[in-house]
């Protein structure tokens, strides 16, 4: 028993470190984009409280993340170099959590394979190295889960702080992300079913529901009278999403989607009388599950398109944790060490082909614009000032996100050239380098209607990014 239970604490372990070296090695090979660094200037340490609170309800309403991170730079520096260790940390707790949460409520062997699955997802992975709030909401869905459910069944009493717990988690987890709301509606349902089950103590869900509603309450007062722009990049889904549901993404390739897809759907038929028959945490799995599309497909056909595959990151947990428990509740020993195999394996496999793990083995390029190779051309080159491509109306801070971000990487660096804002400034230099972001915009690159009188004399091309030597006209 001692023996079995070592193996494993060690499998556990190994596991986690594994992982961590996967969220961690090279986290700063690229730059940051335009998303990463909205966070990092909402979480600016020389703010105040009140100051910082602003900023983020100008901007977006992801408070929870913002806060922390600010809390964060506040102990270890604001540093655009150390930011993404923040969102590795979460995301090494957020491992250790889904292996607690599944062995509660399921088989160790199913708990280390669970966890498995999630140590090498590269939809996980990849969001555990940007600075947004999607691995923060992951973390906090977990967590709440958790102080919820235990053997698979709702905890059969609370104390007053275990009721406090929920309702403070469930307003971080809110305000982590809008699509969280998700989680907290299927938690409602579940427990309306339960209450119609007549099985349980009617107290106990009654407490939760109150704290559910209340937190939905507040959060959609805060967040309805405080949004004020829609992304109106999103696009409504096309056919090919009912053919994998996001499972490409969230796995790598069309293919290992299919797989998991495939194994997912055959998995719930496989066990639908016990999925039906015992009102349990799966069962509440399921309706996270389909309750993250129907949601937000409702919503898109009826009024304006907001499925966008990150913002339901959290589907890994249940989804990952049906898997994994159903998988060894199989009978039939064939399909289920074929299962168990085939599905770790093909996600190895499909690392191998990922940059997060090619980094070890070979040569890796950006896939973020390259803003610190930018300023060194121009810290190396005559011409030490420079303006980037401005906002007119500086929509949603575009431009002072811009501006902060870049100021930071001069002074971690300590480069010799100097900003100008061409909107605000009564003077020009004759000569000056203009950035031109890519990862915001299709569009080519004009001249600004402002800077009319320049003209081009040279240019630098990386990746998402543009790099423009502009000089005044002699003849004006």
């Amino acid at each position: 028993m001692f023996k079995t239970k070592f193996k494993s604490i060690l499998a556990v372990f190994f596991l986690i470190l594994f992982g961590s070296i996967l969220r961690i090695y090279n986290l700063n090979f690229d730059d940051f984009w335009y998303d990463e660094m909205v966070s990092f200037w909402l979480s600016d340490p020389n703010l105040n409280f009140f100051e910082t609170l602003k900023r983020v309800f100008s901007s977006n309403l992801m408070v929870t993340y913002e806060i922390f991170l600010k809390v964060y730079h506040q102990l270890v520096g604001y540093d655009v170099y150390n930011s993404r260790y923040f969102s590795s940390i979460l995301s090494i707790i957020s491992l250790t959590f889904f292996y607690v949460l599944l062995r509660k409520n399921s088989s160790t062997e199913a708990a280390i394979y669970g966890l498995l699955l999630l140590v090498i997802n590269i939809y996980h992975i990849k969001y555990s190295l940007e600075l947004r709030s999607y691995i923060l909401t992951f973390l906090f869905t977990i967590i709440l889960i958790s102080l919820i459910f235990e053997n698979k069944k709702i905890k059969p009493s609370f104390k007053i702080l275990n009721y406090f717990s929920i309702f403070f988690v469930t307003l971080f987890l809110l305000f982590s992300h809008a699509f969280s709301a998700i989680i907290i509606f299927s938690l409602v349902i579940f427990l309306l079913l339960k209450l119609n089950e007549g099985k349980f103590q009617k107290k106990v869900i009654s407490n939760l529901l109150l704290i559910f509603l209340l937190s939905l309450s507040i959060f959609l007062f805060l967040y309805l009278n405080n949004i004020n722009h829609y992304p109106e990049w999103i696009e409504q889904v096309d056919l090919n999403f009912y053919t994998n549901f996001y499972f490409s993404k969230f796995f790598g390739s069309r293919l290992l989607g299919l797989l998991f897809l495939i194994s997912f759907i055959y998995l719930i038929f496989k066990f639908r009388k016990t999925l039906q028959n015992n009102l349990d945490i799966y069962s509440f799995f399921l309706i996270t599950i389909f309750a993250s599309y129907i949601l937000p497909l409702l919503f898109g056909y009826l009024i304006k398109p907001i499925l966008v595959d990150r913002y339901i990151l959290f589907v890994l947990i249940p989804l990952l944790a049906l898997i994994s428990n159903f998988i060894f509740l199989l009978r039939n020993t064939l399909i289920k060490y074929f299962l168990i195999i085939f599905l770790i394996i093909s996600q190895i496999a499909n690392l191998f082909d990922e940059y997060t793990f090619k980094q070890f083995y070979t040569d890796i390029y950006p896939s973020k614009p390259e803003v610190k190779k930018s300023l060194e051309v121009i810290d190396k080159s005559n011409m030490k000032a420079y303006s980037f491509y401005l906002d007119r109306q500086n929509f949603i801070n575009y431009n002072s996100v811009r501006e902060n971000y870049i100021k930071k990487i001069i002074e971690k660096f300590g480069y010799k050239i100097s900003f100008f804002n061409y909107y605000t400034d009564q003077t020009f230099p004759d000569k000056f380098w203009l950035i031109y972001f890519k990862d915001t915009t299709k569009e080519n690159f004009k001249i600004p209607e402002r800077l009319s009188e320049y003209t081009i004399l040279g240019d630098e091309v990386f990746n998402r990014i543009e790099l423009y030597l502009l000089e005044k006209n002699k003849d004006l």
